[in-house]
Order: C-alpha cells, then sequence, then structure tokens
C-alpha cells in the first residue's frame, strides 16, 4: 500500500492498526509505503483517519500488489 497524508494519520485494515504517521508535513502522495499487509477473500474495510487543526488536508492511499506496482483490483 502507498500512503500520502499531510498531518497525523492513522489507517486501519479490517480493524488493525497497519500505518501511522505523526509528524505534521506538506501532503506528497505515496511518500510512505507499507509492506506485509494482505487484503483477505470478499469484504475488506479500510479506515483512513487524518487529525489536523487548519482547514485543508491531504491524503490519497493505493492498493498495489507486493512488488509496489498496482494490483489488479485498483486498475
Amino acid at each position: 500500500m502507498k500512503v500520502g497524508s499531510d498531518y497525523h494519520a492513522r489507517i486501519y485494515l479490517n480493524g488493525r492498526l497497519v500505518h501511522e504517521r505523526r509528524n505534521p508535513t506538506s501532503f506528497e502522495p505515496d511518500r510512505d509505503k507499507v509492506k506485509d499487509i494482505q487484503l483477505k477473500a470478499g469484504l475488506n474495510v479500510l479506515v483512513f483517519k487524518i487529525v489536523q487543526s487548519g482547514p485543508a488536508w491531504g491524503g490519497s492511499v493505493w492498493i498495489t500488489g507486493a512488488d509496489g506496482g498496482l494490483s489488479r483490483a485498483s486498475k
């Protein structure tokens, strides 16, 4: 999974915390790489939480294959 965010961010996949960014910075898509996660067959629930004090925010999530490329599900 590739993640970009500009403030404090957390990502939960199927109820489990899989990514956390604690240091605020400018938004950059795909900045963080999350390895060793797997989607289960059927429905998966992803929650992307961004916490900030200003009016504007940015965030992106790409589900990728094991090689870091786009998975079949996201093409």
